[in-house]
């Protein structure tokens, strides 16, 4: 029964007999009202949990505490490139790299040991390419969250932001190498100055043609082909 109030009021009906007999109805009422909104607050709740689980651009998984992928979101889903029936049941180590099994064993029993934990880590995940992508991930403890019961993890895609950084980290050794080169090249072409300068001086006090004068002549030519390669 739905008051104009916004009341609303439960109705039931138990038909008594006497003899055999139907002698009536016995109707009793109950009000539901504040069950009712406490109801519709709960599935309001539930579907803005659920819209923003299933939107967000994070990968969210939940997992037993044996490691047992229970449910994925959809990013998670689009990020390794498999449906939910693909992955659901299966075992976590079935995806992450072998070099990197210890490490989800080790964050999977500190966060069963020390629930208020959320470690973090970062392992190799196969794409259902093939490929490997390096995810990046926090572990929590649900356990004890009624309707959930589960390892909640957090996962994102940081496989390009760590090729851009290696990029990044390689255009630093080469601008250092580019930078200490030039100083060496400067310094030598300082030293090959001085030779030059010194063996024209010294062809000065030389009479041409003899075998002295050649020889600095030899040093002059020496000291012009390695200021080419120094160029």
């Amino acid at each position: 029964l739905f008051f104009k109030d916004g009341r609303v009021f439960e109705r039931f009906s138990q038909a008594q007999f006497v003899a055999g007999r139907p002698a009536g109805r016995v109707w009793s009422f109950r009000d539901v009202t504040e069950h009712r909104l406490a109801e519709a607050a709960l599935r309001e709740s539930e579907r803005r949990s659920r819209a923003l689980i299933e939107n967000s651009s994070e990968g969210i998984v939940t997992a037993s505490p044996d490691g047992v992928v229970l449910w994925a979101n959809p990013s998670t889903l689009q990020l390794l490139g498999h449906k939910l029936e693909d992955v659901r049941g299966r075992n976590l180590a079935e995806f992450i790299h072998p070099d990197d099994l210890p490490l989800v064993m080790e964050l999977f029993g500190r966060v069963l040991m020390e629930p208020h934990q959320r470690p973090q880590g970062r392992t190799r995940t196969r794409h259902a390419d093939g490929r490997w992508l390096t995810l990046e991930g926090t572990f929590t403890n649900l356990m004890k969250e009624p309707g959930l019961h589960a390892i909640v993890l957090h996962v994102r895609d940081v496989t390009e932001s760590l090729a851009l950084q290696e990029q990044l980290a390689q255009a630093h050794k080469m601008d250092a190498i580019g930078r200490l080169a030039g100083g060496v090249a400067h310094d030598f072409n300082n030293l090959l100055t001085a030779i030059v300068g010194h063996a024209e001086l010294l062809k000065g006090h030389m009479t041409e043609g003899t075998a002295a004068f050649e020889d600095v002549a030899e040093i002059e030519k020496a000291a012009a082909r390695a200021a080419g390669l120094t160029q």
